[in-house]
């Protein structure tokens, strides 16, 4: 997939659920990887023969971790969904108009079939573009962030 300016001009007033998607994005990158620190540490606790009360602070954090992240991965899903719900809409109308506006001779000297599937499968499609594509691509281009870049040796 690409950034495509056409369906790009279809998110004008939708950009900040965007964003917002994407920052819950790198919010659930966080919490992943303090997930799979705090799992480590777990693993560590368990090989170093800790009792199972001595387990109790890092089962309740790893618990705590995830079910962080399984809100956060639900509010992201929601807002990218609702997002490309909502410009998808906005599509539709725009393509039923331009239908409305060729009027009712172009359906008789063209079949109606593509023009359908048009309007409603090739619509749908754009639902992971705006929903999943955009938001992740901002994710991928913000992490790793750039204080953990390897710094060049002079």
């Amino acid at each position: 997939m690409y950034l495509n300016r056409q369906l790009l001009d279809f998110t004008v007033g939708l950009r900040s659920r965007i964003v917002a998607s994407a920052a819950l994005g790198l919010v659930g990158v966080v919490l992943g990887i303090a997930r799979l620190a705090l799992l480590g540490w777990l693993l560590a606790r368990v090989f170093a023969g800790a009792g199972l009360s001595d387990l109790a602070l890092p089962i309740a954090a790893v618990a705590a971790v995830i079910a962080a992240r399984s809100l956060v991965e639900y509010a992201r899903t929601m807002i990218a969904h609702h997002t490309a719900f909502r410009v998808q809409g906005r599509l539709r109308q725009r393509l039923y108009d331009h239908l409305v506006g060729l009027g009712p001779a172009y359906l008789t000297h063209t079949r109606t079939g593509p023009v359908a599937t048009s309007m409603v499968e090739g619509v749908q499609q754009l639902e992971v573009y705006f929903g999943q594509f955009l938001p992740q691509l901002v994710v991928a281009c913000r992490w790793p962030p750039c204080w953990w870049a390897p710094r060049s040796s002079r």
